[in-house]
């Protein structure tokens, strides 16, 4: 199983390492997509004020807003449970807005609340599009991934603060 050979050292590092916040948030991203073996990370918070969910992360565009009420983040921060998506594209709940604006195409991914300290959500954490042979994540990957979350949640709570 995945979940025993994982170190979490470098994230922790990371977490610990003084050095700019969005350094910090790429430098996150790129520990999961390796470890994941994934292509592309993004970090979305919401803001219950706009009625928005933002990038603080997103590879390949420079900037994305949401709706809160629709689309895969709506429904992994609604549910706040993570969820392996394979076959995105027949998910009833997929926006393709970045595959029609940058050409990207999204065939797997998994999603997850990003919590504050009460358990409540503050944004969502898309891991997308598996490398390799198998072309698909599993359920061991979407431990991997509950697992680090619960290392990096006192540092993503900050972000719904943004």
């Amino acid at each position: 199983m995945l979940m025993n050979k994982i170190n979490f050292t470098d994230l922790e590092l990371i977490l610990k390492t003084d050095i700019d916040f969005l350094e910090k948030i790429r430098a996150i991203s790129d520990t999961i997509k390796s470890i994941l073996k994934a292509d592309r990370c993004t970090i979305f918070i919401h803001d219950p004020k706009t009625g928005t969910f933002w990038s603080a992360y997103i590879e390949g565009i420079s900037y994305l807003e949401l709706p809160d009420n629709s689309g895969i983040v709506h429904d992994i921060f609604e549910k706040n449970q993570a969820q392996v998506i394979n076959n995105v594209q027949n998910n009833e709940d997929y926006n393709n807005t970045v595959e029609e604006n940058t050409g990207y195409f999204i065939h797997s991914m998994i999603a997850a609340p990003l919590i504050d300290k009460r358990y409540k959500p503050i944004g969502v954490i898309q891991i997308i599009n598996k490398l390799g042979d198998e072309p698909y994540f599993d359920q061991d990957d979407e431990q991997v991934v509950t697992k680090m979350l619960h290392h990096i949640n006192d540092y993503t709570e900050c972000l719904g603060g943004l």
